[in-house]
């Protein structure tokens, strides 16, 4: 059972929400009653706010529902400060809708009207059910019931309250008595009014004397004729049978009135609704030209002149002008319609450009963002100063319309209507018309004004990519150019003309073709930027290295329609780069020979111990010979290890001759070890003879490296060298080096026990030349090439120390695996 219930009220819900229940005649009621009293509110605001679009709210046949009812009575609460208002705009909706006045005039008696309020009330809500019952003389009881669903809010009731009222008011010229006895919104089952009036119509008060008279005239008549002669009788009856007919001729008279008052409402009534009717044709029509005008045009001034003759031609504004703004928030004249060249005068000179201790009439409107309207200039002290009153004095003006012209918070200037004496005054309805006007006319000027920017911008940033010395381009969907700057020319020889729509893939290399053609196609899909080298193809089919720098080309709606790049000559800095790289090469065979000479008395003392052997062997042999007491065992036993010397001789200047080579630079599966044992073949005899030893410590296992064998050998030579001349000073010293694996890298710790290296310095001591060593010992590029060739091995090195403490040094490199291959590639592949 509780299910149910819960069922049914979420089906109540749903429908009192969203069925649609009332008519917009209602909602058009408090719109009229706001153009009266609230003219500065905006009415779109407000229907946006209640979900109802212009087209609904045009539709004489459009119902709403409780939702957009409620939402509109929030925002008008809140736009107004006024918590009565719909009881405000329930009394204005019989005037506001000259059909149901034209129906409720037929009746032309206030008891009638109020039996066809019923009849009138379901032609606009379909909300709740309405009966009216008479229970005496000028008294009837309305009540109005909801519809099964439905859930009306109590400012719903507080306008149908006004309504009675205003309809009432309509016929008998005055507010009727409305008791409230039951609520709806109280907790009773329906809305109960008891609806009556206190005094009948003057012209009902002498019709009933009329009758009164004749009733009591009869009688008398027929007494006096057999009590008085035939004289007396006939005298009495016509004075009395004249004091009827005057009465009846008053009372025709008061109901001659009467009527002509009604129909004189009906006839401003009549004449409002079709001013309303003919002014929203005008406005329609003057929109329409506006915006006609702000598409073919792109001129601020054009535009404002095609405003100001539409206002002149469609609406009934005899006298205007445009106020704009400057950058420098000075009032300028901009156009204006009706005045002489001397008003104009007065205009730009005394109220424009004149000084003034107080603030004039056009700041505040432009400043506070709201429109004013000034019935009369003559008795406006408490708005106007006497600079305004004075020159309004001077240019005739009676009355005066000026509103703001507002686009997104900032003012950008006025629009301004008056009218002389001689003129009709100013209807409600033409202030919310003029900041419609203003609204457009803002909305056109910023248009404008954005365009011009974004022309200003364009040729700005169009100069600018014509003038650097890159290629710009942009791309489409089908790999064409769209557009090449035209640097294209400088670079390549071909003119951008050549190249629009040509495919891209013209100009690029043939070694680069399949990878530009698969990058192009990933970036469409991934839209990332990318950034590469490739060789372009010149007019006279020579190649350029340029860099492309490629990013995804947009359009407003965020949607990919091509490819934007920047292209950039590297001719000379491949250039540069070879030399650099010839530099670094020499300065490794410059650091490699002095290496060398530093190894030289060790390599030559490793030498000298085997030829003295093999010198020993031979000597013994002759003597042998001589003597003759060879022994062919012992002969044979002495040349083996003579020739195992002479092996050993071979093999350390095999690898002198290896070092020292420049030309090898590939990248190979290297093992840690063997590049250590290299090292101190060529180390030992100078680490002995300095009474330095080493100790490595490898972790077991440890898998290769990726890299070139010579070059890693250099830097452990390097590392070696600096750190003999750090430990010279003591006599002897220590160097550990240990290897381990660490996040998919080799860390590789070198450390020595010399005095260590000042904090100040470790920043310095990887640049080129840069040494501490005294003058004339060290290059001063070792540790810069140990630095270049850990660059170059994709890995890193730091270094750790303190004055007192050694020196460390830490290096990472990379494991070997078969994506490693990678590092041997050329730049920009």
């Amino acid at each position: 059972m509780k299910t149910n219930c819960s069922s049914m009220k979420n089906t109540d819900i749903s429908y009192q929400e969203e069925t649609p229940l009332y008519s917009i005649r209602i909602i058009r009621s408090y719109i009229d009653h706001l153009h009266k009293n609230y003219p500065q509110i905006s009415i779109d605001k407000l229907l946006d706010h209640a979900g109802i679009s212009k087209l609904q709210y045009n539709d004489d046949g459009y119902w709403y529902n409780q939702r957009q009812a409620n939402r509109f009575q929030e925002i008008l609460v809140s736009e107004t400060g006024n918590k009565n208002i719909a009881l405000d705009a329930g009394r204005n909706l019989i005037k506001s809708q000259s059909v149901f006045a034209q129906y409720l005039f037929s009746f032309q008696n206030a008891g009638k009207v109020v039996s066809a309020i019923g009849k009138i009330y379901s032609k606009a809500s379909k909300a709740a059910t309405v009966s009216v019952r008479k229970i005496g003389e000028n008294k009837y009881e309305f009540i109005s019931k909801p519809n099964p669903g439905v859930k009306e809010e109590y400012y719903q009731c507080k306008n149908r309250k006004g309504s009675l009222e205003g309809t009432l008011k309509f016929i008998i010229h005055d507010y009727p008595t409305i008791e409230h006895t039951s609520c709806y919104h109280k907790g009773d089952n329906y809305c109960r009014y008891l609806v009556y009036w206190e005094k009948p119509g003057e012209t009902f008060k002498w019709k009933r004397i009329r009758n009164y008279l004749i009733l009591l005239g009869l009688p008398i008549s027929g007494f006096i004729s057999f009590q008085l002669p035939f004289n007396y009788f006939l005298l009495s009856s016509t004075s009395f049978l004249s004091i009827i007919l005057g009465v009846t001729q008053y009372a025709n008279l008061l109901e001659e009135k009467r009527l002509k008052r009604n129909l004189e409402e009906m006839g401003n009534l009549a004449e409002s609704h079709w001013y309303e009717y003919n002014v929203r044709y005008n406005t329609t029509k003057l929109f329409e030209e506006i915006g006609r005008v702000t598409s073919v045009k792109q001129n601020e001034r054009e535009i404002i002149n095609a405003i100001s003759r539409e206002l002149k031609q469609k609406l009934d504004f005899q006298r205007g002008f445009v106020i704009l703004v400057d950058s420098l928030k000075c009032f300028s004249l901009s156009n204006s319609y009706g005045f002489t060249n001397e008003e104009i005068s007065v205009i730009n000179n005394s109220w424009l450009g004149g000084e003034s201790n107080n603030e004039s009439i056009w700041q505040r409107v432009f400043k506070k963002q709201e429109p004013i309207l000034i019935e009369d200039m003559s008795r406006s002290n408490d708005i106007l100063d006497s600079n305004d009153l004075e020159i309004a004095k001077k240019l005739k003006m009676h009355s005066m319309i000026c509103v703001p012209i507002v686009h997104e918070s900032e003012s950008l200037g006025l629009i301004a209507v008056d009218s002389l004496k001689s003129q009709k005054e100013f209807r409600e309805g033409d202030i919310n018309l003029l900041m419609a006007v203003a609204s457009q006319t803002a909305l056109s000027i910023a248009n404008v004004r954005s365009f011009q920017k974004l022309q200003e911008s364009e040729k700005k940033h169009r100069t600018f990519v014509e003038t650097i010395r890159d290629i710009v381009y942009t791309i489409d969907l089908d790999g064409r150019f769209t557009y090449v700057s035209p640097m294209i020319a400088v670079i390549t020889g071909y003119t951008d003309k050549e190249l629009l729509g040509r495919d891209f893939i013209e100009i690029i290399t043939s070694p680069y073709k399949e990878t530009v053609m698969q990058r192009f196609s990933d970036g469409l899909k991934s839209g990332e930027t990318a950034t590469y080298e490739i060789e372009i193809l010149s007019k006279d089919n020579k190649a350029v290295p340029v860099e492309i720098n490629v990013a995804p080309l947009t359009n407003n709606k965020g949607q990919m329609i091509g490819r934007i790049g920047v292209a950039r000559d590297i001719t000379r800095r491949h250039k540069e780069e070879a030399k650099r790289q010839e530099m670094a090469m020499r300065a490794l065979t410059q650091d490699k020979l002095a290496s060398l000479g530093e190894i030289a008395t060790g390599v030559a003392h490793e030498i000298n111990q085997p030829l003295s052997y093999i010198k020993i062997i031979l000597e013994s042999t002759l003597n042998d010979i001589e003597n003759e007491k060879l022994n062919r065992a012992e002969l044979s036993g002495d040349f083996n290890e003579s020739l195992r010397q002479v092996g050993k001789i071979t093999n350390i200047i095999s690898h002198l001759r290896t070092f020292g080579r420049s030309d090898v630079t590939s990248f190979n599966p290297v093992k840690l070890s063997m590049v250590l044992d290299d090292t101190l073949i060529l180390m030992n005899e100078r680490l002995r003879i300095k009474n330095i030893t080493i100790e490595i410590q490898l972790e077991e296992y440890l898998p290769l490296l990726y890299g070139n064998h010579i070059k890693l050998e250099q830097v452990f030579v390097n590392l070696i060298q600096n750190s003999m001349d750090a430990l010279e000073e003591q006599g002897k010293g220590e160097i550990i080096l240990s290897a381990q694996v660490d996040n998919n890298e080799v860390l590789i710790t070198y450390s020595d026990t010399g005095n260590g290296i000042d904090p100040k310095m470790q920043e310095k001591i990887f640049e080129p030349f840069f040494t501490t060593k005294e003058v004339g010992k060290g290059t001063g590029i070792g540790l810069s090439i140990v630095y270049g060739i850990i660059q170059e091995h994709k890995g890193t090195i730091i270094c750790e120390s303190g004055m007192g403490k050694g020196a460390t040094f830490k290096i990472r490199l990379p494991i070997y695996s078969e994506s490693t291959d990678s590092l041997s590639a050329p730049l920009g592949a």
